[in-house]
């Protein structure tokens, strides 16, 4: 298949289909996991084990968005790698002595794709022990910061930060191979290691914590730390292997390693990193304006519906992660059609997948809510179809993210991102303020924001930018 061929449809619907294996399992091993410390540990280690994960899931922060920049980068490289050797066509035999093949074991010394791939390393590497050091300094001061109460046996909870840092970290120096699987079609293939890994982690845990639960009651909650680390070493060495199997005709031993590359990934990435930063002048900031003009307790009110809204969110996220590489390798063989298609198909898709599913959730609202919190909650159910408006809108954009992000525009997108966010807190407090709309205040100031970049100005800008490529669009719709 030539590069800017478009994917069979078998391919992409095994790539869709694992990538939602590996976000369910992500959500089953979580839910399992919970289940064995609920059931085996103390009462307190649910809460702890819940304030760790979600404390140092900000450390997220320490990629630096290397993930979708390497994907890019790699993309880029392994095009030109491509259209290279395409280029390059054999000569028929001949007496005389020919050095094509020496050039080419240079190529193959000096392919650009691997020297990405060797600096995204690197950069990963440093961002890990960065990040490591920050977790480390937050196990020390863990019992001061959070004030928990005490532990039978000794540096217990510290010990329990450090092994889930550690699996964190690990799963962050995975993002560089993951790169370069994913850019090479084998989307499915890091889909089931990522997968894998969630698995690993809930077998491991339920392992331990069943063999020494009785000799070591006290260090129950060590086992899920332990479990996530290890299963965060497996996954980092299987995309490891994986990568090397790929390539078994490259050399990765002699790839240098560039410093121009690594601040290009550095700036996109940042940038990437922006935009999720953003994330705070919603849903946290909205608590906190809830607190400040209203009444503090109907924030138990919003934050079910929040937590719906998250949920609903994970439909669209596995498809966002499938076309954010297959449109890195479309944009850059300039085949601005297939782009368009994934584009339109993507984003029917996804809103089609978010309304039946928000339909479903609005009609068994009570009951679900019921069953979640023992009571109908009628409070929360009054605001629940405000918040999914914004779910369907929001959600239904994560496709062209992936787009903007696969065609390298990052600097629109998180200048976007951040003007959304500033328009949300300031309108969500003038429909507090100044008009009294009390909660369905803040809800409304979300979907003002939400509407304004996911409904109007994004399809706007994305159209635009492949307006710009209609020659070549019309081109590649001729061949």
């Amino acid at each position: 298949m030539t590069p800017d061929a478009p994917p069979p449809v078998s391919t992409m619907r095994r790539d869709l289909i694992s990538a939602y294996l590996a976000s369910g399992m992500k959500v089953a091993s979580w839910a399992i996991v919970t289940a064995i410390v609920v059931r085996y540990g103390r009462s307190e280690n649910l809460g702890l084990l819940t304030l760790v994960r979600s404390t140092l899931g900000l450390l997220g922060i320490c990629t630096l968005g290397l993930a979708p920049a390497m994907v890019r980068m790699v993309g880029e490289t392994l095009s030109v790698r491509v259209l290279s050797a395409e280029q390059s066509q054999p000569s028929p035999p001949s007496r005389v002595l020919s050095y094509a093949s020496a050039r080419l074991e240079t190529q193959k010394q000096n392919d650009p794709s691997l020297i990405v791939y060797a600096s995204g390393m690197l950069l990963s590497i440093v961002l890990a022990v960065a990040g490591f050091i920050i977790v480390a300094m937050y196990a020390a001061f863990f019992r001061d910061i959070h004030h928990v109460p005490e532990i039978p046996r000794q540096y217990i909870i510290e010990r329990f930060v450090l092994w889930m840092g550690g699996g964190l970290m690990l799963r962050l120096m995975s993002d560089a191979p993951s790169a370069r699987l994913q850019v090479r079609g084998y989307i499915w293939l890091d889909n089931l290691l990522l997968a894998g890994g969630e698995a690993l982690w809930a077998i491991l845990t339920w392992q331990q914590t069943d063999t020494y639960y009785y000799s070591h009651f006290s260090e129950t909650l060590l086992h899920p730390g332990y479990a996530f680390f290890v299963s965060g070493l497996c996954l980092f060495s299987a995309r490891l292997i994986a990568v090397r199997a790929i390539d078994l005709n490259l050399s990765y031993e002699h790839a240098p390693i560039q410093w121009r590359i690594i601040r290009q990934l550095l700036n996109f990435g940042i940038l990437v990193t922006i935009a999720q930063l953003a994330d705070f002048l919603y849903a946290p900031t909205d608590y906190l304006l809830i607190n400040y003009l209203l009444e503090p307790s109907l924030g138990s009110v919003y934050a079910p519906a929040v937590q719906i809204d998250s949920a609903l969110l994970l439909i669209v996220v596995s498809m966002g992660n499938v076309l954010l590489p297959k449109t890195v390798l479309a944009h850059v063989n300039d085949n601005y059609s297939l782009v368009r298609d994934y584009y339109i198909k993507g984003t029917l898709a996804s809103t089609a997948l978010l309304l039946a599913a928000t339909l479903l959730v609005w009609t068994c609202s009570e009951r679900i809510l019921n069953l979640w919190l023992g009571n109908p909650s009628p409070a929360t159910t009054a605001i629940l179809p405000f918040i999914l408006i914004h779910t369907v809108v929001g959600g239904s954009s994560a496709v062209g993210r992936s787009i903007l992000l696969g065609m390298g525009k990052v600097k629109p997108f998180t200048i976007a991102v951040l003007v959304a966010g500033v328009s949300n807190v300031i309108l969500s407090y003038v429909f507090v303020r100044y008009a009294g709309l009390g909660l369905k205040g803040i809800v409304l100031g979300t979907i003002c924001a939400v509407v304004g970049r996911c409904a109007i100005w994004q399809p706007w800008y994305v159209w635009k930018c492949l307006r710009e490529n209609q020659p070549q669009m019309n081109a590649d719709e001729r061949r």
